[in-house]
Formats: structure tokens, C-alpha cells, sequence
């Protein structure tokens, strides 16, 4: 295996888990500049983020897939009995329906955004509250899918 983390993990692997520990701040500090009026800014962030993550996220599934899939690197790190636990199975589910709640809200915060703010000079509208509910609702489900991969990871590499 190729990680960097010292555990018989792949590098993307690796990669995503460093990434939630910097996304969080990221994340925030786009909220941060949103409070301060910085709006043009702010979208600008947001969208970087967003990106950013789109090609993390195809990058880290091309690498599972390439290599036959969790099982398989699991099963090279010697480590298939911590993934066929019925804890561990029911913990990925509620990682994976995570994962699909926060890209709702986040596709529903950034279509609603480039309607009713526009993209190249983003001003407040009536529509500010409920994008403010939306974006915090990406973010808390967002940071659930970064604790419960992490948990995904620590089970099936470190543990």
C-alpha cells in the first residue's frame, strides 16, 4: 500500500482524511466572509471549496475502484474482520446516507444562491435566511460524513 499515515491505508485514503481535518476551517472561514459582507468573495471561496472537493472526492473513487474496491484494500492490509462486522457495515451506511444528505443541501445552497444572489456580484436578498439554514445544514452534515469516515478509517486501519 501507498499511504502516508504510517497504517497500510492507499494514499488517496490518506489524502481524504487529511482533507477533513482541513475542510472544516475552510469551510467556516467562507462563512466568516459572508458575515463580513465579503459576498463576491464568498461565493468565489464557496465555489473553489466546492470544486476542489468534486475532484477529490472522483479522484478518491476512481482509486477505490481501481483497486477492486474497499474489500480489496482491506483485504491487503490484512484486515477483512473489521469491515464484516455488523457495526462496520451499519457505520458505512449512515456514512454513505450522510454523504448523500450533505450533497443535497450543498447542490440545493448553491442553485438557490446563483438564483436569487447571482455569481459575479452576489448582493443580499429576502432569500439570505434560508440560504443561511441551507449552508449551515451542508456544513453539520458535512462534518458528520468527516466523523464518520473517520470512523470508517480508524475501524479498518487502525483499530
Amino acid at each position: 500500500m501507498d499511504g502516508f499515515l504510517g497504517y497500510r491505508s492507499t494514499f488517496m485514503l490518506d489524502f481524504v482524511v487529511v482533507s477533513f481535518f482541513a475542510l472544516i476551517p475552510l469551510t467556516v472561514y467562507g462563512v466568516v466572509l459572508a458575515k463580513r459582507g465579503r459576498y463576491r468573495l464568498h461565493a468565489r471561496w464557496m465555489s473553489t471549496i466546492v470544486g476542489v472537493l468534486c475532484v477529490v472526492v472522483a479522484a478518491f473513487e476512481w482509486d477505490i475502484r481501481s483497486r477492486g474496491g474497499v474489500e480489496e484494500i482491506v483485504k491487503e492490509a490484512h484486515r477483512l474482520e473489521y469491515i464484516r462486522s455488523t457495526f462496520f457495515q451499519i457505520l458505512f451506511g449512515i456514512h454513505l446516507f450522510l454523504v448523500v444528505v450533505s450533497v443535497v443541501f450543498v447542490i440545493w445552497t448553491i442553485i438557490g444562491a446563483v438564483r436569487h444572489f447571482g455569481f459575479r456580484n452576489p448582493v443580499p436578498t429576502d432569500y439570505g435566511k434560508r440560504h443561511r439554514r441551507l449552508g449551515l445544514s451542508a456544513l453539520i452534515s458535512g462534518f458528520w460524513v468527516a466523523v464518520t469516515g473517520l470512523m470508517l478509517y480508524y475501524f479498518a486501519f487502525i483499530a
